[in-house]
């Protein structure tokens, strides 16, 4: 199973080589007048200790070619600049490459070790103007200077990226010594303290900053890393102020993903789905498919396990074509191109939706945070099986379900 932030990262790695390479071509951002848009999103940023010559920042975006936008960013003697133009709240994160730590430290071409603490982490708002300083160590100390959401953000950053640094230093220094089993045993108790310890200074600071986007944004980061519990999660989302973060789109997200958590499970109805655009440029809804049992299955092409049980979905959509039984892909993460070229190629010929974040974001009412995810729904619409990653259960269940039916029919 593949989370959707770690495919991020992946890609952006991939990005970061190629701009070694000299394939993505580079730009100075230039920092508009103040006040010359309203919509206008600034950062300025110092840094001590930078040593990359470019950042990179990386986002699916259907206005891009190929669904991807990328910014490569100058830097110049540890400072750089970046703008956008935005409607609402937006997080950003630059990627420092200096600050990885892999599973064999003299072998770069090894498993890193994932931590925010490899990442410049800001939030974007319409008419703002963010300023970073810090410095680059063996992780990115780098905080906002002012008292704007970023601020904010950045007084938790303060108090746990110095936790979280030493987490993944405890595990490199395991991975180099080639720890043992039983050394793994104390290591594990040892880090899961320390996060716990992260883990609590995040609940003080949504409690502290409950009217901030930014408190908004922790939890909802961590509702999909499965930080807390169901139960605490829902606790501290009662502690936002809802009139303060009404308008707030990590606000509005997590309200939505918490309801799909009550909705999108197995007994419950399954959220309807209508779009105008198919692969097959057809309208589609999900309620017309009544009658017949329906898998959805949410994938990417960037996404390593998805790829790797497309053959058995079709073997399944081929087996079950003349039951009332039916496919609906949803692509997530790829640009309209790229996304149907693989569809065609492959002659993946059942219904495929793409979901597109900000426009129709499908994985919200269906609270999907890592791919790939699959659906089972009923003829009458209900959500009989749910799986993640590479689990067979739900194939078990159609086979079930189809030898029931045919030993119901010879009869």
């Amino acid at each position: 199973m593949m989370t959707l932030k770690r495919s991020l990262t992946l890609i952006w790695l991939l990005t970061c080589c190629l701009v070694l390479t000299g394939v993505v071509s580079c730009r100075n951002q230039e920092i508009p007048a103040t006040g010359s848009d309203p919509d206008q999103f600034v950062l300025t940023a110092e840094i001590k200790g930078l040593n990359a010559d470019y950042l990179v920042y990386k986002e699916t975006n259907d206005a891009y070619p190929e669904g991807i936008r990328r910014d490569t960013i100058r830097v110049k003697n540890g400072r750089f600049a970046f703008s956008d133009k935005i409607k609402k709240h937006k997080y950003y994160r630059l990627l420092v490459p200096q600050t990885l730590k892999y599973l064999e430290p003299d072998n770069p071409r090894s498993s890193y070790l994932p931590s925010p603490v490899t990442w410049i982490e800001f939030i974007g708002y319409p008419g703002g103007r963010t300023n970073l300083k810090g410095r680059i160590t063996d992780f990115a100390e780098v905080y906002a200077t002012g008292e704007d959401v970023s601020g904010e953000l950045s007084i938790l950053k303060r108090e746990t990226y110095p936790l979280l640094n030493t987490i993944v230093n405890i595990k490199q220094d395991f991975y180099k010594r080639k720890g043992s089993a039983r050394e793994y045993g104390a290591v594990r108790d040892t880090t899961m303290k320390l996060f716990e310890m992260v883990k609590e200074k995040r609940r003080h600071f949504i409690r502290d900053h409950n009217n901030s986007p930014a408190a908004a944004l922790v939890l909802l980061n961590a509702f999909e890393r499965r930080e807390f519990s169901t139960e605490e999660e829902k606790m501290l989302f009662e502690v936002l102020d809802s009139v303060a973060l009404a308008k707030v789109s990590f606000y509005q997200e997590l309200s939505q993903r918490l309801e799909a958590l009550e909705g999108a499970v197995v007994g419950h109805e399954a959220p309807d789905i209508a779009l105008p655009e198919t692969n097959s440029e057809r309208a589609f809804a999900l309620n017309d498919l009544r009658g017949n049992y329906v898998l959805i299955h949410f994938w990417g092409t960037w996404c390593g396990p998805c790829v790797a049980e497309m053959p058995k979905i079709k073997a399944y959509a081929d087996e079950f074509a003349d039951r009332n039984f039916k496919v609906v892909g949803v692509d997530s993460g790829d640009g309209k191109d790229i996304w149907q070229q693989f569809i065609s190629e492959n002659n993946y010929n059942w219904t495929h939706l793409r979901s597109v974040k900000g426009e129709n974001d499908l994985l919200i009412p269906y609270n999907v945070t890592a791919l790939p995810k699959k659906f089972l729904i009923s003829p009458e619409g209900v959500i009989l099986a749910v799986s993640e990653g590479g689990s067979e259960a739900i194939f078990k269940k159609i086979d079930e379900i189809f030898s029931r039916e045919h030993q119901a029919d010879s009869h």
